[in-house]
């Protein structure tokens, strides 16, 4: 059980905030971690609870690099009605492991459950369709809707495709988003290496959206290193980015001058770097086909800024983008 000591300062004393540094605050002004002793101001506790909360990371003591963990009853008189809910419903989340969680597709319940709480109060002869512990309504396991009565799962996804779900796969397909094949969420990367790991727990390639293999980044890394780097070529489909060799792609130019992708199989130009542009030269391509998007008119400011140079011929290059595009070089020191 949870005991909650208050440690007090004298009131003659003079209290510090690490997080907004006012030295000249009351102890009533303070919230002490129960654990670790830090204390900050109820302000700032405040507001990073209320940030946290929001973002969905891991309540800790805000001291740098304590591993102390903040709970919802030392807590309690710091949050608001609405701050107290999500964080009782997290906590419930977290009683349940990743892959085991499902929620009730009514869009009234949003109830919480386990697959172990689901297999326990259905009969085997049920096959995917299940009930909801808090409102009772039957939905499909598999197709996590409603339940489709007297039609497959198949079928069902085949003729009850909404605006919606039209609207949502476009939108994914524009921003590159890739869609989880364990509980279908869709997952956006913002940053960091290819190997995704979802909320469920499923590891996968974002690249491809294969499962993601023991050892598969190391593999890769020891790939490309196999391939100088003025030779490396990568596809410039986003979906597929496939390491290539220049001298490998020479020798399996099409008729029409335009090179195949070894992997999914996409022709595009070697020079331009992008998907083929048919019946256009590349100038007239960079000049009438291309569309620029707003990073690479944010990646030319940011150059002009920067004083970068763009090399025409790369003769070495520290570093080259997985996308295959045109490299920027900066010059840090040194000559010219």
């Amino acid at each position: 059980m949870e005991t909650i000591k208050l440690h007090e300062v004298s009131k003659d004393m003079r209290a510090t905030c690490c997080i907004c540094f006012d030295h000249d605050l009351e102890t009533e002004q303070m919230f002490s971690v129960y654990l670790c002793h830090h204390q900050f101001c109820v302000e700032c506790v405040k507001r990073y609870i209320e940030v946290k909360l929001v973002e969905g990371g891991v309540l800790r003591c805000p001291h740098y690099q304590c591993e102390s963990k903040l709970t919802l009853r030392s807590c309690d008189n710091l949050l608001t009605h609405k701050q107290r809910d999500m964080w009782g419903r997290r906590n419930r989340e977290e009683s349940v492991p990743a892959t085991d969680r499902v929620y009730c597709p009514n869009p009234r319940c949003s109830a919480l459950m386990s697959k172990a709480e689901l297999s326990k109060s259905t009969n085997k002869e049920a096959g995917v369709k299940r009930r909801c512990v808090k409102c009772s309504q039957p939905f499909c396991m598999n197709c996590k809707v409603l339940w489709h009565n007297n039609l497959l799962c198949d079928d069902y996804m085949r003729l009850h495709l909404t605006e919606d779900d039209m609207m949502l796969k476009n939108l994914a397909n524009h921003n590159m988003w890739r869609q989880c094949e364990n509980c279908q969420q869709m997952i956006e990367r913002s940053e960091g290496c290819i190997h995704v790991t979802c909320w469920c727990g499923y590891s996968f390639c974002y690249t491809c959206g294969e499962e993601w293999k023991h050892g598969a980044m190391w593999e890769q890394m020891i790939e490309e290193e196999s391939v100088p780097v003025t030779e490396r070529f990568y596809c410039p489909n986003p979906r597929c980015s496939a390491l290539m060799s220049k001298t490998d792609l020479s020798k399996s130019t099409e008729e029409d001058g335009s090179m195949r992708c070894f992997q999914c199989r996409q022709r595009f130009c070697i020079n331009c770097k992008v998907s083929w542009h048919s019946n256009l030269s590349c100038d007239d391509y960079k000049r009438l086909g291309s569309n620029p998007t707003s990073n690479d008119n944010m990646l030319k400011v940011l150059a002009n800024e920067k004083m970068w140079r763009q090399y025409v011929d790369i003769r070495f290059a520290t570093h080259v983008e997985p996308n295959g595009s045109k490299e920027v070089a900066l010059i840090d020191k040194g000559c010219l």
